[in-house]
């Protein structure tokens, strides 16, 4: 999945720098994949699309948001998006696993032996 944005005003004639942090109930490289931090914009490259990708694994989870903060230093730039929120959808299953017990019990001296 990508998340792209583009830089709508500001002197790009010189390198812009923008930044990127992130902050929810999912965590970075354990839930998804966790994005570069800093993209360089500048007259050759005004639009940039970050790589974001679901790390898929067995654990039984809620579904998490992630949001994606974008910012710079550049009092005079502006971002057509400055947040973004990314919903991470589990798709993992309870799996429950049945041990073999064993039962029997003696009538002549009323016990129960179980064995797990």
């Amino acid at each position: 999945s990508e998340v792209c944005f583009t830089v709508k005003q500001g002197d790009i004639s010189k390198d812009i720098i923008v930044n990127i942090s992130s902050s929810g109930q999912a965590i970075a490289g354990i839930d998804y994949t966790d994005p570069t931090r800093s993209y360089i914009i500048n007259t050759d490259n005004q639009n940039y699309c970050v790589d974001f990708d679901p790390i898929d694994d067995d654990l039984l989870e809620y579904n998490e948001i992630v949001s994606l903060l974008l910012t710079t230093d550049d009092p005079l730039v502006d971002i057509d998006i400055d947040e973004v929120d990314i919903l991470i959808i589990d798709n993992d299953n309870a799996v429950f696993r049945f041990i073999e017990k064993q039962f029997s019990e003696n009538m002549e001296n009323d016990s129960v032996c179980v064995e797990m």
